[in-house]
């Protein structure tokens, strides 16, 4: 009778690649250096993104709003070099103030946030001005804005009313998205993701107090070179373009160099640019901020359904 011979089983012992377990390690450590460097980086961004927010709210908070009588100088001292653009920004802002009451635009715009240059945002916009009569508020600032670009952003709206729906903007957002309406605080995080400024400081009014307001506070420092070129144009209409410049860049200076484009007939600007200092000699000043105001309308008699959400032309949900 025929036997089967059986061999004993046999624990085989398989002895793992030292080179394998070498790879799964280096690529583990590879994967935590990226996870901790994409941290800190989104770390950094959230809080410059959250103290951009704070300066906005310490901002909107005061009051920022510059007259336009121009103080009173010492004739003892000597003149600064941006003497002759501040005379010209303030006889702008008085023109605004006392003659412009509303108009339309549409306004292009590219920011530096967050360390990048955006791409450029388009929108047509509605700004009713602030009207005082006395103490009393008359008319309260007023911006309605419809994005036309980016492709993304095309047709979102705004609406913001100053001290109306508790001091939020309502919005809705474009195509697939409009399903309701968003009501936020202008210097939320969420409200200011991809602008510098909230919706409060926006207009030809703020624009011009604002660098008022720069330039007065620059004007207690030198290194200062300013020229006005009253030979340019934005879109056919002649402008006197101002340019400053700060050569050395110093902690009380917001920019290398900033250019202003005034309408010389209507006194209004029309374009307005910044730049920051190059990182290396040599280089081009890199691109801040610029705005540009493409055909601007004054006074056409905006009403208070221009600011409505409910507002049949508007696509408010």
């Amino acid at each position: 009778m025929p036997t089967t011979s059986s061999k004993p089983n046999q624990a085989i012992d398989v002895k793992r690649s030292p080179s394998r377990f070498r790879w799964r390690r280096i690529l583990l450590v590879g994967l935590l250096v990226v996870v901790a460097i994409v941290g800190v980086r989104t770390a950094r961004k959230l809080k410059e993104a959250k103290e951009r927010v704070k300066q906005a709210e310490l901002e909107s908070s005061a009051d920022s709003d510059v007259k336009a009588k121009k103080p009173d100088r010492d004739p003892e001292k000597p003149s600064h070099p941006l003497d002759p653009a501040l005379e010209i920004a303030y006889r702008a802002l008085e023109r605004i103030q006392s003659s412009v009451t509303d108009y339309t635009a549409t306004i292009e715009s590219r920011e530096l946030v967050l360390g990048k240059l955006g791409a450029t945002q388009a929108m047509q916009v509605r700004i009713r001005n602030r009207r005082m009569r006395g103490e009393e508020r008359v008319t309260p600032f007023s911006v309605y804005l419809k994005f036309v670009q980016p492709r993304k952003l095309n047709g979102r709206e705004v609406i913001w009313v100053e001290c109306h729906h508790d001091g939020k903007m309502i919005a809705h957002e474009p195509g697939f998205k409009n399903f309701f309406r968003v009501k936020l605080k202008p210097t939320s995080l969420l409200a200011m993701i991809g602008s510098r400024y909230p919706i409060t400081e926006i207009g030809l009014e703020k624009m011009v107090a604002k660098l008022i307001q720069k330039g007065e506070r620059d004007r207690q420092h030198g290194d200062c070179e300013v020229e006005i070129d009253k030979d340019t144009e934005v879109d056919g209409v002649r402008c006197t373009r101002i340019r400053v410049k700060h050569p050395v860049k110093e902690d009380h200076f917001d920019f290398h160099i900033a250019e202003i484009y005034l309408d010389e007939e209507r006194l209004v600007p029309l374009r307005y640019s910044a730049y920051d200092w190059p990182a290396k000699q040599g280089e081009s000043p890199p691109l801040m901020e610029e705005y540009i105001y493409r055909d601007l309308k004054l006074n056409v008699g905006l009403q208070e359904k221009d600011f409505d959400p409910d507002n049949e032309e508007y696509d408010f949900p």
